[in-house]
């Protein structure tokens, strides 16, 4: 009904590259202590990330905010987080992951791989830029990139995906 099937799946015609590795807890607090240490107006830490056995995110103070990990969870993936949260992440590393902000931090988190703008109230328009660096995978690319098999039959380039074969490149921008 919707047009897709199960046949088509991870049918993807470009080249593109996935991280081997979710989003780590030490990742996404460099990301928070980046861009949401004055005050956090896009609600980009959960308290579930401090309050809950999963999370791995600790927020201290009142605003201003400072973020630190919780022991042994900085290597874990970063749970908690929302899709505009997401969104946000992936411009913050398209605009090369920066840190000690000048300036104000929508700059980085409103554009980039993605364009963010409120409509009203609380409905977003969201583009994606078609240059952008950091996305989120949709669902093809996430399909080919999980259950893709090289060895299998390869007949033309649309069945050629590039996973990180060396560290990804975030852990080489990041430090903690």
């Amino acid at each position: 009904p919707d047009g897709r099937s199960i046949s088509n799946l991870g049918k993807v015609t470009s080249f593109y590259r996935i991280a081997k590795q979710e989003v780590t807890n030490a990742q996404y607090s460099s990301f928070l202590n980046a861009v949401a240490t004055g005050t956090d107006v896009f609600s980009l830490y959960s308290t579930d990330m401090g309050a809950d056995d999963t999370g791995g995110i600790l927020r201290d103070g009142a605003g201003p905010y400072t973020y630190s990990l919780k022991p042994g969870h900085s290597g874990k993936p970063a749970t908690f987080v929302s899709y505009m949260s997401a969104l946000r992440f992936s411009n913050w590393l398209h605009n090369g992951a920066p840190t000690g902000l000048t300036e104000d931090a929508a700059n980085i988190t409103e554009s980039g791989a993605y364009n963010i703008q409120l409509d009203g109230g609380s409905t977003y328009s969201i583009v994606k830029n078609s240059l952008a660096s950091y996305y989120i995978p949709d669902l093809n690319q996430w399909y080919k990139a999980a259950y893709f098999e090289p060895d299998a039959v390869q007949t033309s380039s649309s069945n050629i995906v590039i996973i990180n074969q060396e560290e990804p490149y975030l852990d080489n921008i990041l430090t903690v």
